[in-house]
């Protein structure tokens, strides 16, 4: 659920840590339509539960992305992506389904067809 009802990615790294603090967050997720909706009657304890819950996944995005970022910017730093390399991964964001297989860059393998209930199998290959 959404029990962090704010997103502050770099102020928002402390959970709420005393009582006042925790009443003031349940009472701003009581005006989302989750609580509204789905989670009517919950005690202060159980929104601490999936509020702790939401919070360790959202550090570990945060670190994901620090590991991430980190090399990532140190071998653009030290000139490690060339033009092409740039120009390659742009495109490749831009327009993921345009990728392709580049002659060399990996073994390709035959797989199965898909059957005949997968709507992607009625879709003609180029």
């Amino acid at each position: 659920g959404l029990s962090i009802v704010e997103w502050q990615p770099v102020t928002g790294v402390l959970p709420p840590l005393d009582h006042d603090h925790w009443v003031t967050a349940f009472e701003r997720y009581q005006q989302f339509p989750e609580y509204q909706q789905l989670r009517r009657g919950m005690t202060l304890p159980e929104f601490q539960r999936i509020f702790l819950w939401e919070y360790a996944h959202r550090l570990l995005a945060r670190l994901v992305g620090v590991i991430f970022l980190v090399p990532f910017l140190l071998f653009w730093r030290a000139g490690y992506f060339t033009p092409s390399l740039a120009r390659r991964a742009s495109e490749d964001v831009k327009y993921p389904a345009r990728q392709k297989i580049r002659k060399g860059t990996r073994k390709t393998t035959p797989t199965r067809r898909a059957s005949s209930r997968c709507a992607y199998s009625q879709r003609k290959i180029r």
